[in-house]
C-alpha cells in the first residue's frame, strides 16, 4: 500500500498539532486507493486483478477498500476498522486474510478478529492467523515466523489472484 506513508505523515502532524488524528485520513477518503487501483489495471502487464496489501493504518485502508469490485484480494497485518464511515460497507467484499501477532500492544488481537468478522457479515470469505508472542511491527517478528506469513501471504494471493 504505497499510499501509507503519507497518511502516517500527515497523522504525526494531526498528533502535533491537536487535531483529532483520524480526520485527515477521513478527508482523503478511498478515492486515492481507487486512483492507484485504475492505474495499475491500465498498465499493459496488468493480469485485469488487484491485490491490496497493507500494515497497521495501511491494513485498515486496504479493509476499507476491499468492497471494490476490482479487489481480487487483501492481506492485512495487524490492522483494524478506522472509526466512523470506514467500515467495508454492502456489496462484494474480497477474499480477506488477516495476520496478527497476539501480542501487539498497539492494535489488540480484537481488532483483527474483528475484521474477519465484519467481512463475513457482508459476505465475504475471511480468515485470520494468529501468531503467538508476536508483537506489533512485521519488522520485529522472529525471522522463522515472519517467513512463514510472508509464504502465506504470498500463497493466499496466488490462488486469489492467478486463475
Amino acid at each position: 500500500m504505497a499510499l501509507t506513508p503519507i497518511w502516517f505523515r500527515i497523522l504525526d502532524r494531526a498528533r502535533a498539532l491537536r487535531v483529532h488524528a483520524w480526520r485527515p485520513v477521513s478527508t482523503l477518503g478511498r478515492r486515492p486507493l481507487r486512483y492507484v487501483t485504475t492505474a495499475i489495471l491500465k498498465r499493459p502487464e496488468s493480469s485485469g486483478r488487484v491485490g491490496l496489501l497493507g500494515f497497521s493504518l495501511g491494513g485498515a485502508v486496504a479493509f476499507a477498500s476491499a468492497r471494490d469490485p476490482r479487489v481480487g484480494a487483501a492481506v492485512i497485518f495487524y490492522g483494524f476498522i478506522i472509526p466512523g464511515n470506514w467500515r467495508a460497507g454492502p456489496g462484494r467484499f474480497a477474499p480477506l486474510l488477516v495476520l496478527h501477532g497476539d501480542n501487539d500492544n498497539i492494535v489488540p488481537l480484537s481488532a483483527g478478529r474483528e475484521l474477519v468478522k465484519d467481512a463475513l457479515a457482508r459476505g465475504g470469505r475471511a480468515e485470520i492467523v494468529v501468531y503467538p508472542g508476536q508483537p506489533h511491527g512485521f519488522s520485529t517478528w522472529s525471522r522463522p515466523i515472519a517467513i512463514e506469513a510472508v509464504e502465506r501471504m504470498t500463497a493466499f494471493f496466488r490462488s486469489e489472484l492467478i486463475q
